[in-house]
């Protein structure tokens, strides 16, 4: 209804487990047979590499739509863009929403405070 794409970090993480030749199946594996949390290191490294392709798979025929320089514009945001947010929010003008509620919760608890 609203176009977001739902990534399950589980499901990632189960298909890195059962990928022949995957990087970390075996400790993905180790951690979910002992009931420990999969470091987010791996976590959000298999979710960022769902992003890229996804990214890249909405191509636009641009010469410049292509791995290397979607991390490199991932990577310039981090050091130009962050700096500012992070001043903004240390003077409480910035507000972050929980993703994880329904969108009428937002709605709600950001209409309220």
């Amino acid at each position: 209804e609203y176009g977001f794409v739902h990534l399950s970090a589980g499901e990632l993480l189960r298909q890195a487990r059962d990928s022949p030749g995957s990087e970390f199946a075996s400790e993905i594996q180790e951690h979910m047979k002992n009931g420990t949390i999969v470091p987010a290191e791996i976590t959000c490294g298999l979710l960022y590499q769902v992003c890229i392709q996804r990214c890249l798979g909405r191509k636009s025929n641009r010469v410049d739509d292509n791995e290397e320089t979607l991390k490199h514009r991932i990577k310039q945001f981090k050091e130009q863009c962050m700096p500012i947010i992070q001043f903004y929010e240390a003077q409480n003008l910035v507000t972050r929403i929980n993703a994880n509620k329904s969108i009428p919760e937002v709605i709600f608890y950001h209409t309220i405070f």
